[in-house]
């Protein structure tokens, strides 16, 4: 079915997904704490992590406290 106008419902697709991923930021701090949620899933690799510091310079910190272990290249 259709979704309600402005609401978006998301489902999983049937695809596998990759054991891994890289994330290239293009100096837009969104695509890094908006896509680091995957590592849920798989490991991901963000380029540039240091784009967060311009709105949430303790991003990594905060996330590498709920669990997840950070790797820095």
């Amino acid at each position: 079915t259709e979704p309600t106008t402005g609401t978006w419902v998301l489902t999983p697709g049937n695809n596998p997904l990759p054991q891994r991923i890289t994330i290239e930021t293009y100096h837009d701090h969104r695509m890094a704490m908006g896509l680091a949620p995957l590592a849920t899933l798989m490991d991901v690799e963000i380029l540039d992590p240091d784009v967060v510091n311009k709105s949430y310079p303790t991003y990594w910190k905060d996330v590498a406290s709920l669990g997840f272990t950070l790797t820095q290249r």
